[in-house]
């Protein structure tokens, strides 16, 4: 069986690197499937939600994807901060801080259209066939502001950390532990 690649070796879609196996984790491309379902859901209402769920699903494809590239593959890293493990080859941790650091302006813009364009039109709607949609809302306003507060700051930590050579911190340490 051949190793992975190194990251720095992959086209756009990283895949698999030899230092993290697969870079998505599970729970993360979960909780992008579970908005890509309810999304497709409230295609099929009609009417202005159809239009604006129709329109919001082609740039939230783009956007989820662009998160399960840079993002997704610094988060799946964290098991190697508190040590124990072998550090990742710095080029590949440098590759990946790159592609964030170059997405994340992208990244929060997305954020800003959705919540300024999208969320006024699915509050507008949240009655009749515009009820699946405000539903939608929610849990895609929840989502943004997971990873506006969690995930995106846990990926820049966590390329930096293992980029200057850091083995972690002592509580990342002991929270891997209590795992």
């Amino acid at each position: 069986m051949m190793a992975p690649p190194a990251c720095g070796s992959l086209p756009a879609h990283p895949g698999e690197c030899r230092f993290a196996g697969p870079l998505s984790p599970d729970s993360l491309m979960m909780a992008h499937n579970i908005l890509e379902r309810e999304l497709s859901q409230a295609l099929y209402t009609g009417g202005l939600a159809g239009v604006v769920a129709k329109n919001t699903a082609r740039a939230l494809n783009v956007h989820f994807r662009e998160e399960e590239q840079t993002v997704f593959p610094l988060i799946s890293l964290i098991p190697w901060l508190p040590g124990g493990r072998a550090l990742p080859e710095a080029e590949d941790v440098q590759i990946l801080n790159y592609r964030l650091a170059a997405a994340m302006p992208g990244l929060l813009e997305d954020h800003r259209i959705v919540t300024e364009t999208f969320m006024d039109i699915a509050e507008a709607s949240r009655t009749g066939d515009g009820g699946r949609l405000a539903r939608f809302s929610d849990l895609l306003r929840l989502h943004m502001r997971t990873e506006e507060q969690i995930h995106f700051p846990a990926a820049i930590l966590t390329g930096e950390t293992l980029e200057a050579g850091l083995e972690g911190h002592r509580s990342l340490r002991l929270y891997f532990r209590m795992l």
